[in-house]
C-alpha cells in the first residue's frame, strides 16, 4: 500500500539506473523524503515496530519536524525486540528538534536502549544543559555508547571534562580512542580562550 501511494506520487521507478521499490528509492536512493513525509506517516501507527525502523530511515533527513514524535513513539514501543532501534536515534539526531531534547535526554539515560543511543549523545552535546553534560558523563562508562559519548563531551566544550577525558584509559585503534584524541584537543583549545 505504502509503496503504491509513494509511487502513484510521483517516484520514479528507476535512479541511477536501478530499478528501485519506492521505499528503497527513498531510504538508499538519494531522494528527498520532505514530499513524501506525510504519505509515510500517515502509515506509520500501522506498521509493526520493525517497520517503523525501516521508515525511520526513509525520514532521516533535516527538518522533517512532523516524524519526530512518531519517531520518539518507537523508543516508547521498545521493549527489547531485536529491530535496527539505532536507525531512530539516528534520524532523531538528522532531524534535530530542538523540542524534543528533553525526551532525548531521557532516552540517553537508559541503558536499554543500547547502541541506539550513539547518534543521540550529539545531540545532548548541543543541549548545553548541566544535565546533558551529567549524563555524558555517565554515558563514558557504557560501552555501547561510550566513543560517541567522548565525542560529544568534546562538542559541548566544557572544559571541566578536560581532566576526565584525559585519564580516561581508552582502547588504540577503537573509534574511543580518536574521538579521545579529538575531544581534547577542542577542549585545550577553548581552555586557552
Amino acid at each position: 500500500m505504502l509503496n503504491t501511494q509513494l509511487k502513484a506520487a510521483g517516484i520514479p521507478e528507476c535512479i541511477n539506473g536501478k530499478k528501485l521499490s519506492p521505499v528503497d528509492a527513498l531510504v538508499s536512493g538519494g531522494l528527498s523524503s520532505k514530499p513524501y513525509q506525510d504519505i509515510i506517516l500517515t502509515h506509520f501507527d500501522s506498521f509493526s515496530i520493525e517497520e517503523k525502523t525501516w521508515a525511520a530511515r526513509m525520514l532521516s533527513e533535516k527538518g522533517l519536524i512532523a516524524a519526530v514524535p512518531y519517531l520518539l513513539s518507537v523508543f516508547h514501543e521498545y521493549t527489547g525486540q531485536k529491530i535496527d532501534l539505532w536507525a531512530v536515534g539516528n534520524a532523531l539526531s538528522i532531524i534535530d528538534d530542538p523540542q524534543s531534547y528533553n525526551e532525548i535526554l531521557i532516552i540517553c539515560k537508559d541503558s536499554k536502549y543500547g547502541h541506539a543511543r550513539q547518534m543521540l549523545m550529539s545531540t545532548l552535546a548541543k543541549m548545553k544543559t548541566e544535565e546533558a553534560y551529567s549524563v555524558l558523563l555517565d554515558c563514558l562508562f557504557d560501552d555501547s555508547v561510550r566513543g560517541h559519548a567522548i565525542e560529544a563531551l568534546g562538542k559541548f566544550g566544557d572544559i571541566r571534562a578536560l581532566n576526565i577525558l584525559e585519564s580516561l584509559d581508552v582502547k588504540r585503534g577503537y573509534f574511543e580512542f580518536k574521538a579521545k584524541e579529538t575531544a581534547i584537543k577542542r577542549l585545550k583549545k577553548k581552555e586557552k580562550l
